[in-house]
């Protein structure tokens, strides 16, 4: 999958250069268990500080996993199968939902950073909004 024009709207849009991560980084991106499609985009396309366009913030995968490992509420969604890839700047994630898959897919879901993520266990039907689309 070619990334490059969404890449350069997000440079232009947002200021930031973007550049090929590490292999280290991509490595750490692995460990998250992205799909290809999110590890092939920030191997090629990672934001050298947070991108912001339109509210949504796109990190360096330093702070990437940061995100997921300890920050709420992807601390606590990524062990749950929800990795996030961006937030809002109100602090809602953009998760990769690894427990469902469409077609070779998985679904990018929206979720709210004000409900209480210790409990997941009626996630699908209270936390989790429709799919955004699939990546």
């Amino acid at each position: 999958m070619d990334h490059s024009k969404i890449a350069s709207k997000i440079s232009r849009k947002a200021r930031v250069a973007l550049r090929s991560a590490s292999a280290l980084d991509v490595m750490r991106l692995k460990r998250l268990r992205l799909p290809q499609t999110v590890i092939s985009f920030f191997s090629m396309f990672e934001p050298s500080e947070t991108a912001e366009v339109n509210g949504v913030r796109l990190y360096p995968v330093d702070e990437l996993v940061g995100e997921n490992t300890n920050y709420v509420p992807g601390a606590n969604l990524s062990p749950k199968g929800y990795v996030v890839i961006a937030t809002t700047e109100y602090g809602d994630a953009y998760c990769v939902d690894l427990n469902d898959e469409m077609h070779g897919h998985h679904p990018l879901v929206l979720m709210s950073h004000g409900v209480d993520w210790q409990d997941l266990s009626d996630c699908h039907r209270q936390c989790k909004t429709d799919p955004l689309t699939t990546i």
